[in-house]
């Protein structure tokens, strides 16, 4: 296949200026024309293979247009980066750097070009061809062939060209923009074998993410098309490019028969997020690769934000439609899924229509300085009636997806801050660019944005956000260009710099909160410190906050203007180590805290209170308080941020973890809680471990049980049926043991894992009554949903979400009746959210009710490779003993494909998953990792890459562990011929964890 991408360049007026270079990897240079004349002769260029680096001497200083002709065999390409095919699929995958590896270019994300496209193939084998744009020409060629021109009216750079040619089925609709009327046309592609229905959701979650941004952001779509395109095999999960984004098919063909509601939610934002990325990355893109989380943080802001509108606005439709929400897939059900969808889509565009010009309406806060607390109005005070149901109007109401979010960020993106690999979310260097799509990239960036949105409130955020994409339309931006747009118009523009610090600054800041009463002068007084070791300033810290009153209420907030205080010392007021006003370490505001009825400000009447830390220390003093309250701390995880509060008690905790109105507040009172219990036990347990398995267990039932305040916390969840049934399954979920390794001091995971197992059983019985009473209902409810719960719709997946979680927790429990009742589970299952919950529960133990489930879920669903994925995770991630052997022979069976990097991370990579089998105490799941990384490194080295992160952490377990997982770290950084993926995160983790032995 040749390539002849035609560059148009001016040199610039400097005569010295006589070379260019372009990038490219791996490919066979056929030829080189200047101007369309006959071709260069080789002196006049030069190829560095090494380099990957074409440079042209002695080029015009005019106006050019250059033609390179090059050959590239992407039947060979198992990295797939740049032009690959796969299941008789061509296909592209450019960013970062995949265009270097199609043809020559200067591949950086800073040279925006207009692009013509010309594709041609056999009209038999290649029936569909596309790429990016607009298409403006197709037409039959000699010899059974034909072509398609495309144009993109749009400047983009390189990494946004996209092309996909195969036999392709397509799934059409359309989308209407409702300021011009202009129909859009939303097409999807994916392989005949996934026609019919099983495109029916992504077909709706686009039109109802388009639908979103366009009436909540004013992002209205810029060309005729729309496509999306499901590929086998795609490296990463999907990636957006100009008029066509690209996806991993299993991610577009989601079906309740072969995807669980919660891939099906993560396909939804998926989905929206590469939408999104239309205007936050595409039509705006970046300067640099190290400002990646301008455009990943921002659009994952997005998708989040979209995500929790979704599930309010599809709630009230299927509440409005009743069984209208249902779809069984049956022709005589299509008229009630059409109105749901419409109710689903008016729903959508009503409430963030409303949210905004509420927004709008909102006086805005004075200018001056900045105040010290900010107040929070009550999202849901806000309602937009619709002819299908009435919406609440917040924006991105703090529900069970807060939760969600911020237990990614604790689960993993904390660790990744904590570990070897550290870094701010905008990294400084790298060896290796595709190893800077992190954790701490998406998902931290997510939360600076968010940080943006809490503290400015959203008219200033919209107000920002515009002034944002209008200023850099068509630009290569960076970080500082953002935060300067959105504080450009803002009364708080003095905080930018301290925001700024959030770029640049890696790790996890600790807020140390002690809160002091006074029944004389009935006020409360709170004393906050920000601690992170790696920062040399203050960070900007929104503290999100509320009282609760002994009856369990919130209480009015009232705080004073004149005893709010600040420090911009690390230490406290009356340290020696204070710095003066006048030292350069000096970052702290001068506050002016106001207590008027200014929307934006402290209301008479604020039951939610944002406060404004941007020095080391503040001190907050409520007043106007009778009785001592309850303190809410850190209420919609209001920042990226870990709590230590001074003299915090069981009995403190339990009343917000039943009191509590932010249901994010509540639920973090029964996470610390829990976390409170799994430390002290495992001071118990490490006591005890020189005694072996039967000591360590003595000693775990000889110590406290749970206490009283957890069991009622959580009991009084389990039979509250006004509560979400997604919200009650993440109050049910144990904090993941790598959740918890970096809060504790070098722990053996292993033992950790006995001591969550252990209180797991703990709660089981103490809850087990209400767990199966909680199952009964479910089942019950279900049964008379009927159709209005089938399928991905809210009634049928909150009700799935709470049964399958009392399930899990019930699963501690040993007996054969359970084991019993879970197969039958698995075989009665009308959907895979159902069988699949119940296939991983079986799993753990090795008994013949877990062997009979997995030999039918083979056979079932054989002839689905992604559906097959599943089975290959759940062996792997399963917390069956001495399960590695299993593992190792799943790597030869032929549902195992070692070059599609999805098949890779469901086995491989989910054996990292499993605590008791990859930190194996005589090292050997190390041992196999490492061999795992170097077989796959040989074909994709950011496949082998990712496996690779798992071992990079060494240093933050116990001795014995650091030295086994060390010797496999060393033995890959001493490979010769690994990847510089693989050699960049193996060499990284071994020198930051010698610096940190010898800084000791």
């Amino acid at each position: 296949m040749c390539i002849l991408p035609a560059l148009s360049g001016q040199q610039g007026s400097s005569p010295s200026c006589k070379q260019l270079v372009l990038d490219g990897k791996k490919l066979q240079l056929l030829e080189i024309c200047l101007d369309v004349c006959k071709p260069l002769p080789p002196k006049s260029y030069a190829y560095n293979h090494r380099a990957s680096k074409l440079t042209l001497h002695n080029v015009p200083g005019s106006s050019f247009e250059l033609r390179v002709k090059t050959a590239i065999h992407p039947e060979a390409n198992t990295g797939l980066q740049g032009l690959f095919v796969r299941a008789g699929i061509y296909a592209t995958a450019c960013e970062a750097m995949g265009f270097r590896r199609i043809s020559f270019w200067p591949d950086r994300p800073d040279v925006l070009s207009l692009w013509t496209v010309r594709l041609e193939g056999d009209a038999a084998t290649l029936p569909v061809l596309l790429s990016n744009g607009n298409m403006t020409q197709a037409g039959q060629l000699p010899g059974s062939r034909h072509y398609t021109l495309w144009e993109d009216p749009w400047p983009k750079p390189c990494y946004l060209f996209s092309a996909v040619a195969g036999d392709l089925t397509v799934k059409e609709g359309s989308h209407s923009i409702a300021s011009t009327g202009k129909q859009v046309a939303l097409r999807i592609y994916a392989a005949p074998m996934y026609e019919g229905q099983q495109l029916d959701f992504a077909l709706l979650s686009a039109r109802a993410a388009m639908a979103w941004d366009e009436a909540m952001w004013a992002r209205e779509y810029d060309l005729d098309a729309y496509a999306m395109a499901g590929v086998e095999g795609f490296l990463d999960d999907a990636c957006e490019t100009k008029g066509m984004s690209l996806f991993h098919v299993g991610l577009l063909a989601v079906t309740p028969a072969t995807h669980t509601d919660e891939e099906a939610d993560e396909s939804l934002r998926l989905i929206a997020h590469e939408y999104f990325h239309n205007f936050s990355g595409n039509r705006v893109t970046v300067r640099d690769w190290y400002q990646l989380t301008l455009k990943e943080g921002l659009t994952r802001f997005r998708d989040q934000a979209f995500a929790a509108d979704h599930d309010a606005a599809a709630s009230a439709a299927a509440a409005a439609c009743g069984t209208l929400g249902s779809s069984n897939g049956s022709s005589s059900d299509a008229p009630h899924r059409q109105q749901y969808e419409a109710a689903l889509l008016q729903n959508i565009a009503a409430m963030a229509q409303h949210v905004k010009t509420a927004a709008a309406a909102a006086a805005p806060a004075p200018a001056g300085a900045a105040p010290a607390a900010l107040a929070a109005t009550p999202a849901a005070a806000a309602k937009a009636t619709t002819a299908a149901a009435v919406v609440g109007g917040p924006a991105f109401p703090c529900s069970w997806h807060r939760v969600l979010e911020a237990q990614g960020i604790r689960g993993d993106q904390m660790p990744e801050d904590e570990g070897c690999r550290s870094h701010p979310i905008r990294p400084c260097c790298s060896t290796s660019l595709d190893n800077i799509y992190t954790d701490t990239v998406y998902d931290k960036g997510a939360e600076v944005v968010r940080m943006y949105h809490t503290i400015l409130g959203h008219g200033g955020f919209y107000n920002g956000l515009q002034a944002f994409f209008r200023q850099h339309d068509g630009v290569a931006a960076t970080c500082e260009d953002f935060c300067q747009a959105m504080f450009a118009a803002s009364p708080l523009a003095s905080l930018a710099p301290a925001m700024m610090r959030w770029y640049d600054t890696n790790g996890t800041p600790e807020l140390t909160i002690s809160a002091s009463y006074s029944p004389a002068r009935q006020t409360l007084t709170l004393a906050v410190t920000q601690e992170l070791e790696t920062a040399k300033a203050p960070l900007l810290i929104p503290l999100k906050v509320g009282l609760v009153g002994p009856d369990g209420k919130d209480l009015p907030l009232y705080l004073s203007p004149a005893t709010a205080s600040s420090s911009s010392s690390r230490k406290s007021s009356s340290s020696k180590g204070k710095a003066s006003s006048n030292t350069p370490g000096n970052t702290s505001s001068s506050y002016t805290p106001v207590m008027a009825t200014t929307p934006g400000l402290c209301g008479s009447d604020c039951r939610s209170m944002v406060l404004l830390l941007d020095s080391w220390s503040r001190t907050f003093v409520f007043t106007r308080l009778p009785e001592k309250p309850a303190v809410s701390l850190l209420r919609d995880f209001s920042a990226p941020v870990r709590l230590h509060v001074a003299g915090e008690t069981d009995k403190a905790l339990g009343f917000l973890a039943v009191h509590d109105s932010n249901p994010f507040a509540r639920w973090d009172a029964v996470q610390r809680l829990k976390l409170r219990l799994l430390l002290r036990l495992y001071s118990v347990a490490e006591r005890a471990a020189e005694g072996g398995e039967q000591a360590i267990e003595a000693a775990l039932a000889a110590a406290l049980g749970v206490p009283p305040a957890l069991v009622a916390a959580l009991q009084a969840a389990l039979v509250n049926e006004e509560l979400d049934g997604q919200y009650k399954a993440l109050m049910l979920q144990l904090p993941g043991v790598m959740e918890l390794v970096p809060q504790m001091d070098e722990p053996d995971p292993e033992l950790l894992w006995m001591v969550k197992v252990h209180v797991g059983k703990q709660l089981a019985r103490h809850l087990r009554p209400q767990l199966e009473q909680l199952v009964r209902q479910c089942d019950s409810k279900l049964a008379a949903a009927g159709a209005a719960a089938a399928g991905f719709q809210p009634v049928g997946i909150k009700l799935r979400a709470a049964r399958n979680a009392a399930l899990g927790l019930l699963s501690y429990l040993d007996g054969t009746q359970l084991q019993q009742q879970l197969l039958e589970r698995y075989y009665d299952a009308t959907c895979m959210t159902d069988r699949l919950a119940a296939l991983e529960l079986l799993a753990d133990e090795d008994t013949p009710a877990r062997t009979a489930a997995l030999a039918h879920f083979h056979d079932t669903y054989k002839h689905q490779p992604n559906v097959l994925h599943k089975w290959l995770y759940v062996q792997a991630a399963c917390d069956m003993e001495d399960n590695m052997a299993n593992v190792r022979a799943l790597m030869q069976h032929p549902s195992f494909d070692v070059t599609d990097p999805a098949a890779v991370s469901a086995l491989l990579g989910a054996f990292s998953d499993s605590i008791v089998n990859f930190h194996a105490d005589d090292g050997s799941g190390y041992a196999f990792m490492a061999d795992a990384v170097i077989e796959v490194d040989r074909i994709n080295p950011i496949a082998a890459a990712d496996l690779a992160e798992c071992l990079a952490d060494w240093d933050m377990l116990d001795e014995e562990h650091q030295k086994l997982m060390k010797v496999q770290l060393q033995r890959l950084a001493d490979t010769k011929g690994l990847s510089k993926d693989v050699q960049e995160i193996a060499e990284d983790a071994l020198e930051e964890g010698s610096s940190d032995d010898s800084s000791e």
